[in-house]
Formats: C-alpha cells, sequence, structure tokens
C-alpha cells in the first residue's frame, strides 16, 4: 500500500515553542507481508513495522535521531516524535500530519 503523507514540524527547545515549519510530503510504502516500510524508490526504511487494524507504528533510525512514527489507519493522522540521539538536551521535536491512500501507476489526466 502507497501513502503521501504531508509533514509539520513542531520544535521545542528550553520549553520555548518554535514556529511550526511545513515538510515536503513523504511517500511510504506499507510492507505488510514482511512488515516492513519502504520509501518511494523502494529502498527499507525501517526493517520491523508493527501493522494492526488501527494503526502503523515504526522507527526509522537517522544518523542524528531515533524518529518513531505511528499512523491512525482510520483517520490518516501521521505522529512522529524525534529523539537527538547527540548530547543535546531541552530540545524535543515531534512531526504531524495526514497521510492519504495513492496508487503510484494512476495516470494524472
Amino acid at each position: 500500500m502507497w501513502l503521501r503523507c504531508s509533514q509539520v514540524l513542531n520544535v521545542t527547545v528550553n520549553d520555548e515553542t518554535r514556529p511550526t515549519v511545513s515538510q515536503p510530503d513523504v511517500i511510504l510504502v506499507l510492507d505488510e507481508g514482511f512488515a516492513k516500510i519502504l520509501n518511494e524508490n523502494l529502498d527499507t526504511i525501517s526493517k520491523k513495522a508493527s501493522f494492526s487494524d488501527s494503526t502503523v507504528e515504526f522507527t526509522r533510525n537517522a544518523t542524528d535521531r531515533i524518529d518513531t512514527i505511528r499512523i491512525n489507519r482510520r483517520s490518516g493522522a501521521y505522529a512522529e516524535n524525534r529523539k537527538l540521539t547527540s548530547a543535546a538536551t531541552g530540545i524535543s521535536a515531534t512531526v504531524t500530519g495526514s497521510c492519504e491512500r495513492i496508487d503510484p501507476l494512476a495516470r494524472k489526466f
């Protein structure tokens, strides 16, 4: 199943909320058969995902952070918590948005 998810980044530094920043949409491919998540180039971004009737949950590791992502399968709500792995403290980031199912082979016109 292919999804297009909108994203808005919310950052808090030392209890001070910074202005939200819109991020580019992300394309995700949910592979329930192998319980993993792929990007639009079909590269694996999470080797272990949890699928239920109501949610999809997975973790994505980046060089400086660990992202925990949860997608509500009924409403399409996208929620991501980013945890920095560096020594920085007092910084937290969340990403919110919504996902919709897409067909990558469908004609646009």
